[in-house]
């Protein structure tokens, strides 16, 4: 699994610096663990992770998950990680 860029940081940005935001986040109980958003999302979707990116978007922070259906289909789909809220298309990604 991989977690890139965390709070709008650019992509270039150093993961090990990402990767401890998102833990801090975490930790503070500002964001959910995407283990626990992840499977209802596959499920929904019939598909499988490729990558995930924590993002800040609109003043929230955003789990944007990238998935390949079985037939090689890839698309985004937006999750608030405050609340495991599906988003819509214009707000972190979507179907």
């Amino acid at each position: 699994m991989l977690l890139g860029a965390v709070a709008g940081l650019p992509a270039a940005a150093d993961p090990e610096y990402d990767h401890n935001r998102a833990q801090r986040a975490l930790e503070r109980g500002e964001i959910r663990p995407l283990h626990a958003l992840l499977a209802p999302v596959e499920q929904r979707f019939g598909a499988r992770l490729l990558e995930v990116e924590l993002r800040q978007e609109r003043g929230r922070l955003v789990y944007e998950i990238k998935l390949i259906t079985p037939d090689g289909r890839i698309f985004e789909v937006g999750v608030d990680a405050a609340t495991g809220v599906m988003l819509p298309s214009d707000l972190g990604g979507g179907h």
